[in-house]
């Protein structure tokens, strides 16, 4: 048995990592009777915010067909640049992972009016940002902070999700002094 590592150079909690990355990837796996998905986990910073997360797969043989599924796999779930495959040893890199950019877009936990918190509607507010969006990017998960929470979302081209996403944060109250950023 051979272990790859994807680490993954991402910030989605444990939920959205398995359902963006690691429930896809063991479907495709199982489908090639190639191997399997064997865990996770998220690389936390000292102030425990998420750095990157990685997902640990199992493979009977170590093969390029397989190793090409896994890339495939992972970049058609929208694996950002600058991502990689591994054997254990983040060092020994195996392939190069990921198409996407990651944007980032904070929303300010403490310092908005009383009234904004009490109108704001996450689900409603997540819907708009996907309409928004378009063709132009996915939802890649949340990460909650001592004072902000930031969604992020994955996309081919950062420029043209933040076009798209720009009437939504001029017009939004939770949005109000967001700027928003290009994750790595």
């Amino acid at each position: 048995m051979h272990t790859v590592v994807a680490h993954l150079n991402t910030v989605v909690g444990p939920v959205e990592r398995y359902d963006l990355f690691e429930e896809p990837l063991d479907k495709a796996l199982a489908g090639a009777e190639a191997g399997d998905v064997s865990g996770g986990g998220s690389l936390m910073a000292d102030d425990g915010a998420i750095v990157h997360v990685d997902v640990e797969i199992t493979l009977p043989e170590l093969t390029d067909p397989v190793l090409d599924l896994i890339v495939d796999t992972l970049n058609g779930c929208g694996a950002p640049r600058g991502s990689w495959l591994h054997d254990g040893s983040a060092e020994n890199r195996l392939r190069d992972v990921g198409l996407c950019d990651l944007l980032a877009l904070p929303l300010d936990g403490q310092g908005l009016p009383d009234a904004v918190y009490e109108a704001f509607d996450f689900e409603d507010f997540l819907k708009q940002a996907l309409t928004a969006l378009g063709d132009a990017g996915q939802y890649g998960g949340t990460v909650e902070g001592a004072r902000y929470t930031t969604l992020y979302f994955a996309g081919r081209a950062y420029d043209l999700m933040a076009e798209r996403l720009k009437p939504l944060v001029d017009r939004a109250p939770i949005c109000a002094g967001t700027t928003l950023m290009q994750a790595v």
